[in-house]
């Protein structure tokens, strides 16, 4: 598999595909026969994800699924290649990337070569190598993710030859790694490379004619480059589109190529028009029944499909029925078979109208055999549909993976065997006509607890269900329903053909079937949480999301939306309901009924000599204190992003209530409006805060104007503009506050390398966050768990600091909940302190 280690907003990890074909792949040196029983390279013989040979599939009898065989394989989204009888895979072993291969009959493992040293995953992308070896006789081609291009005997493992493509070639490397996966054609080895030129004080161009590379499987020497355009994770493939010859079609970033492999000419090119990351940016073509129509993932909301007229390329259609999916879409019979972010969908290539959706199996990746689709869930579930738009017709399904491991790669198909990678495993599944074929795959959201449980099994058994279902409905003081201290029922009553349940439970991109009671409208899916949590969550009612409609206490989503999927405060938020368990308790002060001392919220406007000519605002509270004794002096808490602590946190409504809490230090509180453009080079932002702001409020409040009494304060991205404050100005700023720090990977190595020396600078520092924080359970990203690494790592390099996991979620909603938590972690009274 090619996986797409990308990060929208910010990158994300997912599948990064390659080519879907129409014609056999020609590879270097192989013959008919070999290749009649191989899955050489990434997905399949032809590229297209079809095993075209006859199966048991096709024999009219019932079908089950049998393990075979389950080796160790350390973690990679590398897919696997089968031939000559043996399966090859690439992963990390801990220490190092490796090719591994293994005997098809037994999973023996018959050698490992090193590729380089073990490619760490960041911003959300598992750890491990990338692209999908390709087997050629005799010989294994293999990219590594730093640009290591290599030719390994099949047989013995030994390195027949190397070539360090951003070395030799200037490529540029991707983000993520170099994750394109070579293919084979008219005794040429093809690779997708691209490159782009840094000019000073300008955007990057692509370097010219290098697009594409086709290297002489021998040797490795470089027979011919093509193509100018830039490249992230898409991959070459092999069709037929002129006059029954092969031609590689690859698709860049703002074109797709056809490009003759014997002799490296440009046949034909077309600007796509597409964009985005879940789409030209990992856009896989797929040809559609003919050498003139071709489907294309190309923008993040929409795809569609491109018809040839002439000497160019025009859109038949475009929708956005297929979006926001990295999943490469197998053809079969006048459809597509694609993910649409999770769901799975058939659509009519022609008019590009859906046959059907279906929730089931899951998200995961798809092939095609014997007129079936073939999937694997990255939960690591095993499925077999017919591949008609009648509808999802599933024949037989397995579970194979365990705990935490998930499958990051299409499946390889080989007779009747499916050899499946997870992230810690390579497994082979054979189809059989003899084994039992109720597998049974649990379901989440199933029955917890007595009396919701009894409940469902009276209506159940009810003659009159819908009078039973409005019965104990009436009855219930709050929705959704908790039963006891910590299970929790979330229910459905009403007309839909399909419900789910997102939210902070199951995080981004995430989202649960809910069970239908049989002969009913009543949807429910049960769960147990912590008996102190407060999460939000909302309903997905035939594919679009809505609020609980029997639940009063609405929230709003800054971070996601359509889709659950990621918006960072683009576009509109997400309405969303939420709900809290018996022990839970809300803060005092957004008690509407209850009364604090008045304390008082001034703007204050400031003249910038940081930068000059700049006017800024601020707005500062002093508690009610302030005003009753002129000789006593405060501390002060600076919280960037303030603005928006305001206008979606409420922050204005609750400093009352906040300063008044026993454990907080009565402190001055000052909400900075600019925006800090933390990550823009040489920002001038905690100049601003140091030599602008702390001076302001030194020389026109009574302060307490020393280091140790000031404390930055920051929100989710904001969190680094209270890092970056202190660890640039330590002689100012002796304290710092972060509340679900959103630092993902490359964002954390950075920060790493200004923290300061802990004996130099004693910073004292308290982080807070959520269990059910910002996280992805399918990507190798979470919020929680990073913030408690970093807070760890500063305990490691010697300071001080405080940590608080509340069971909650992110955003605004939920930080609200929470301002005295922090407040009191960076800001306790004197004899509270440590």
């Amino acid at each position: 598999m090619h996986a797409h280690r990308s990060f929208s907003a910010p990158r994300w990890p997912r599948a990064l595909m390659a080519a879907l074909v129409t014609a056999a792949v020609a590879v270097p040196t192989a013959n008919a026969e070999e290749i009649a029983r191989a899955w050489p390279g990434f997905r399949g013989e032809t590229a297209n994800g079809h095993w075209n040979g006859s199966t048991l599939l096709s024999t009219g009898k019932e079908i089950g699924l049998k393990q075979v065989w389950s080796v160790p394989a350390g973690s990679g989204y590398s897919g696997v290649a089968v031939a000559n009888g043996v399966v090859v895979t690439a992963f990390s072993d801990g220490t190092n990337d490796v090719l591994a291969a293994f005997d098809q009959a037994s999973g023996a493992e018959k050698w490992r070569y090193v590729l380089d040293e073990t490619y760490i995953g960041t911003d959300g992308a598992h750890t491990g190598p990338i692209t999908t070896p390709l087997i050629c006789k005799g010989h294994v081609y293999m990219l590594a993710p730093r640009g290591k291009f290599v030719a390994v005997d099949l047989e013995k493992g030994k390195e027949v030859w190397t070539v360090n493509l951003i070395e030799e070639y200037a490529v540029n490397k991707p983000h993520y790694g170099c994750s394109t996966s070579p293919i084979g054609c008219e005794n040429t080895v093809i690779l997708q490379v691209g490159g782009v030129k840094q000019v000073e004080g300008a955007r990057p161009t692509p370097i010219e004619n290098q697009a594409v590379m086709g290297f002489d499987p021998l040797t490795g020497k470089k027979k011919w480059a093509v193509g100018t355009d830039t490249v992230n994770y898409q991959s070459p493939m092999v069709t037929t589109v002129e006059d029954g010859k092969p031609l590689v079609l690859v698709p860049g970033d703002a074109n797709v190529m056809a490009i003759d492999p014997k002799t490296g000419e440009l046949a034909w090119q077309f600007a796509h028009g597409g964009g985005g990351a879940t789409g030209a940016g990992s856009m896989v073509p797929t040809m559609c029944g003919d050498k003139d129509t071709m489907f294309l993932s190309h923008k993040d909301q929409a795809a569609g499909v491109f018809k040839r007229e002439g000497d160019e390329w025009k859109p038949l259609w475009e929708d956005n029925i297929i979006r926001n999916s990295y999943n490469v879409p197998v053809y079969h019979d006048g459809h597509v078979y694609a993910y649409s972010t999770r769901i799975l969908v058939c659509v009519d290539t022609k008019t590009g109208e859906p046959a059907w959706r279906s929730r089931q199996p899951g998200d995961g990746f798809l092939i095609a055999a014997d007129g079936h689709l073939v999937i694997i869930t990255k939960k690591g579930t095993l499925h077999i549909a017919k591949a008609t738009p009648a509808g999802y017709e599933e024949r037989a399904a397995l579970p194979l993976l365990e705990g935490e491991d998930l499958s990051w790669a299409h499946p390889a198909f080989v007779g009747n065997s499916i050899f499946i990678r997870s992230l810690e495993k390579l497994i082979r599944v054979d189809i059989t006509t003899t084994d039992v074929h109720d597998v049974q795959i649990a379901q989440a959201g199933a029955l917890k607890g007595d009396d919701f449980a009894a409940f469902i099994k009276r209506v159940k058994q009810a003659e009159e269900k819908d009078a039973a279902i409005n019965a104990y409905l009436e009855q219930q003081k709050q929705f959704p329903i908790i039963e006891g201290k910590d299970k929790v029922h979330f229910v459905y009553y009403g007309e839909a053909k399909d419900m789910a349940i997102a939210g902070d439970l199951w995080g981004a991109r995430q989202e649960r079937p809910m069970i239908r009671v049989p002969e009913t409208t009543l949807y429910y899916y049960s769960t147990t949480v912590e008996p102190d949590a407060r999460l939000n969550y909302v309903f997905i009612k035939d594919y679009n999301e809505i609020p609980d409609p029997r639940n009063e206490r609405a929230c709003k989503s800054y971070v996601v939306g359509k889709d659950m999927e990621m918006t960072m405060g683009r576009g509109a938020p997400l309405d969303m309901s939420w709900f809290a368990m018996p022990d839970w308790q809300a803060p005092r002060y957004l008690d509407e009924n209850a009364e604090f001392p008045k304390g008082k919220l001034e703007t204050k406007q400031i003249k910038s000599k940081v930068a000059a000519g700049t006017e800024f605002e601020i707005k500062v509270y002093t508690p009610a204190s302030y005003d009753k004794d002129d000789a006593k002096r405060y501390p002060v808490a600076y919280v960037h992003g303030g603005g928006t602590a305001q206008t979606l946190g409420n922050i204005e409504d609750v400093l009352d209530g906040v300063a008044a809490a026993p454990n907080v230090q009565p402190s001055i509180i000052v909400l900075i409006g600019m925006q800090a453009n933390i990550f823009q080079p040489d920002s001038p932002y905690p100049k601003i805060v140091a030599e602008d702001i702390v001076p302001f409020m030194d020389e026109n409040y009574r302060t307490i104007a020393k280091r140790e009494a000031r404390a930055s304060i920051g929100h989710g991205f904001d969190g680094f503009a209270a890092l970056v404050c202190a660890f640039q100005t330590p002689e100012v700023i002796g304290r710092v506050g972060c509340r679900s720090m959103y630092i993902f990977g490359s964002m954390e190595a950075g920060i790493k390398q200004a923290v300061p020396d802990a004996k130099k600078t004693p910073i004292e520092f308290c982080f807070e966050w959520g269990k059910y924080d910002f996280r992805n359970p399918h990507e190798n990203w979470d919020m929680g768990q990073s913030n408690a690494s970093f807070a760890q790592f500063l305990r490691d390099k010697g300071f001080t600091v405080k940590t608080h996991e509340s069971h909650d979620g992110t955003d605004w909603s939920c930080w609200k909940n929470r301002y005295h938590a922090l407040l009191a972690g960076i800001m306790p009274p004197p004899e509270q302190r440590s």
